[in-house]
């Protein structure tokens, strides 16, 4: 005859539970650069930031620090990812300075690449600057609603949980573009 486990209250099971890590991943589309078409360098990727895009930067900077600091959990930027394009990393440089976090460069946030986002078990915040082609699939494939909100200098805020579902999603524009 088998022995009946006693009953726990469900709310003591919930309790006991190991809790999922929470991740923020900020979303961050590159400062306004120089026209495509009318900038003379050679190499694409080396192209810099407007006045109008150093001053993006600086707001990114402030409001990404801002959004860091309200957040409830004590989260702390743990990477800064960004492409290596020049208007990229010249987006994060004044954000890197600020929070006192390197800028790792990554070749699979450049242009034309599909971004890999971080493993939803790596909990923190991790910041991924790239570019208007990569960051609407990163939302489509997360599943966000993006109805054309990825201006340049705009960030996105998503909170996702330990196995990557997105609870919370947040759009800010910077300037316009």
């Amino acid at each position: 005859m088998p022995i009946a486990a006693p009953a726990v209250p469900r709310a003591a099971l919930i309790k006991a539970l190991p809790s999922l890590p929470m991740q923020i991943l900020v979303l961050i589309r590159h400062a306004i650069a120089e026209d495509r078409e009318t900038w003379h360098g050679s190499d694409d990727a080396k192209r810099p930031l407007t006045d109008a895009g150093r001053t993006q930067a600086q707001h990114i900077a402030k409001l990404v620090m801002k959004k860091v600091e309200s957040l409830d959990r004590g989260a702390a930027i743990v990477s800064l990812r960004s492409s290596p394009a020049t208007r990229c990393v010249d987006t994060v440089t004044p954000l890197s300075k600020k929070a006192g976090v390197a800028i790792d460069l990554d070749k699979g946030l450049m242009e034309g690449s599909e971004i890999k986002p971080p493993s939803p078990r790596e909990d923190g915040v991790r910041i991924l600057c790239a570019h208007g082609d990569n960051i609407p699939w990163l939302l489509d494939e997360l599943k966000i609603d993006w109805d054309d909100r990825c201006k340049k200098g705009s960030v996105w805020v998503i909170e996702r949980d330990g196995r990557g579902r997105v609870t919370q999603a947040k759009y800010s524009a910077t300037l316009k573009d």
